[in-house]
């Protein structure tokens, strides 16, 4: 019925899976669980662990794909109709998997997503970010399904994946979720938004995620430039082509927004700072 599928990368995932493992066999329905290493630069003994739990196989790679391909082969290692992908660092509650087989069986949906959420934290960039912009209100994600679209916690039927999957050209980290989920809509195919949300057992210093935001703009920028995504498909993009004649002076700010923002941990001068960025990005690729 249920493949579940984790990516995983310099973490120790047997928290998880074994948390996983307890709710599927208490569910009694078929299901596996696979574990991909995406060649990690240290190794997690209980990682190995994994393969001594029934149905569950655990595989470490030699060379890093990137976050696209590890989702992509993941299923191409899997057997069930069902493909619940999640991320290593994911935390769930009790209820996780019962309520996604709820979910199956009251909908006529194809692809489900749980949203995410943040236990109270530290007040780092990424909290901020993540509780501002990705902790919604489930009517929010309703009325805005391919915004709140998030690969670290869905669930998608075989056949509709593979309709769609992932840009394998994006190596590094940032908006595989919005291509694969406008991949979604022009196969036809909706999202429906549900009550399952998933945690962080922890966010990225301030620095870390700087570097993952830059990565992020300049997926951006080459998705629009190869017509992938349009510059309204993304709100960053919209607002720096709305107001392109105010914001794309801003490029010779960027690296004080920067600073600003690393400082202070402030949105506000991140917001600065990605108009910024994604202005000289913009400039450099044109």
């Amino acid at each position: 019925m249920i493949s579940v599928l984790i990516p995983t990368y310099n973490w120790d995932v047997y928290p998880l899976v074994s948390s996983l493992h307890k709710q599927l066999s208490m569910a009694n329905v078929p299901f596996e669980i696979i574990v991909v290493d995406d060649a990690s630069s240290e190794k997690f003994s209980d990682n190995h662990r994994l393969s001594e739990l029934s149905n569950t196989f655990f595989e470490f790679l030699d060379e890093n794909i990137g976050r696209s391909a590890i989702r992509n082969y993941l299923v191409t290692r899997s057997s069930y109709s069902w493909l619940l992908f999640l991320d290593c660092d994911a935390i769930v509650e009790d209820l996780f998997i019962e309520n996604y087989i709820n979910s199956i069986k009251s909908e006529t949906a194809i692809v489900i997503t749980g949203g995410m959420a943040y236990n109270l934290g530290e007040q780092k960039l990424r909290y901020k970010f993540g509780k501002k912009k990705e902790e919604v209100s489930i009517e929010e994600r309703k009325r805005n399904p391919q915004k709140y679209f998030f690969s670290a916690n869905f669930l998608a039927k075989r056949d509709v994946f593979n309709s769609v999957s992932f840009d394998e050209s994006l190596v590094g980290y940032g908006y595989e979720d919005l291509l694969f989920a406008k991949g979604l809509k022009n196969k036809g195919w909706g999202i429906v938004h549900v009550e399952n949300p998933i945690f962080h057992a922890e966010v990225d210093d301030d620095d870390v995620f700087m570097v993952k935001t830059k990565q992020a703009l300049s997926n951006l920028v080459a998705l629009i430039n190869t017509g992938k995504l349009e510059y309204t498909d993304a709100r960053i993009s919209f607002v720096y082509k709305r107001f392109y004649l105010l914001v794309f002076n801003l490029r010779y700010f960027y690296k004080f927004f920067e600073k600003m923002t690393l400082s202070k941990s402030s949105l506000l001068f991140f917001d600065m700072f990605r108009l910024a960025y994604l202005s000289e990005l913009f400039k450099n690729r044109n």
